[in-house]
């Protein structure tokens, strides 16, 4: 995981990204869904294993592993949504292509989409205005 954190940070574009994200968030077989599968066998084991002295670790690995269910399931539309973005560092045609390239998604459900814009550029500092004479 720490691997894949210092890859996605030194990106540039969406296209080297993109598959790095796609590896976190993607259904069933992201690395959140193994998380997931790991803290569901942990609560298997413990109920297995320890039954008598385990049964309040297995209630936290089973509800651990119901939330994050439920958060791959909220996520799970992140790498196509992730794929419609345009970076900053890619060339201005690279964009106008990706963007083409992507417009054939479905739409993303509403209950995924993120709800606020991306933030807007910082204003320009006050800059006195000339009046005309």
């Amino acid at each position: 995981m720490l691997a894949l954190i210092d890859r996605l940070k030194g990106t540039e574009s969406v296209q080297e990204a993109g598959p790095l994200i796609a590896a976190v968030f993607t259904a069933d077989t992201g690395v959140l869904a193994r998380v997931q599968e790991f803290a569901e066998a942990g609560a298997e084991w413990v109920r297995d294993n320890a039954p008598d002295s385990g049964l309040e670790l297995h209630d936290w690995l089973d509800e651990a592993s119901a939330d994050l269910h439920q958060l791959a399931e909220t996520l799970a539309d992140v790498p196509a949504y992730f794929t419609t973005l345009t970076s900053e560092h890619q060339p201005a045609c690279d964009r106008a292509s990706a963007a083409r390239s992507t417009s054939t998604l479905g739409p993303i459900s509403a209950q995924t989409r993120p709800t606020t814009p991306p933030p807007a550029a910082p204003a320009p500092p006050n800059t006195p205005t000339r009046r005309a004479i």
